[in-house]
């Protein structure tokens, strides 16, 4: 689907992909319903043998559903917090000038830059300002679009 990525559907695109969706859905078939017991007794014993699984909470010798990396720790009740910071927002300047001419920054400070509309975050390994925002268009999909989705 990436050659549809950032398009949204218009008025005229929900009524097209409605009226495609009514013409290919599975209309119900007479004398059953959605109650209908369809299941093999295969089928029944396999859900009937089904219990709830109750997710541990997350510790050092736990895993509980997540893997803890670097920089982070897990409390007594498995709340995962960060220890560091990473990026920390400092302001916004006028101009890529003005951001060039600040003194020691530390590494993860970012500034907005008004000039661009775009943030950027010192590196201080490659001892430069890295852009750490995008923006990207949104375009409608067409109805062909749509209905290639559909088919």
């Amino acid at each position: 689907m990436g050659e549809y990525e950032n398009k949204y559907l218009d008025g005229d695109g929900v009524k097209f992909l409605w009226n495609t969706a009514k013409s290919i859905y599975q209309q119900q078939i007479p004398g059953k319903s959605l109650s209908d017991n369809n299941f093999s007794n295969e089928e029944k014993n396999k859900l009937a043998a089904l219990e709830n699984y109750e997710l541990p909470i997350a510790s050092d010798d736990e895993l509980g559903g997540v893997k803890i990396g670097s920089g982070l720790t897990i409390s007594e009740g498995g709340t995962i917090s960060t220890t560091s910071d990473i990026y920390r927002y400092k302001g916004k300047v006028a101009t890529l000038a003005e951001l060039a001419e600040i003194v020691n920054p530390a590494n993860g400070d970012v500034y907005g830059v008004e000039e661009t509309g775009l943030s950027y975050a010192w590196n201080a390994d490659e001892y430069r300002w890295d852009d750490v925002s995008s923006f990207f268009v949104v375009n409608s999909l067409t109805i062909d679009e749509i209905d290639d989705i559909c088919r």
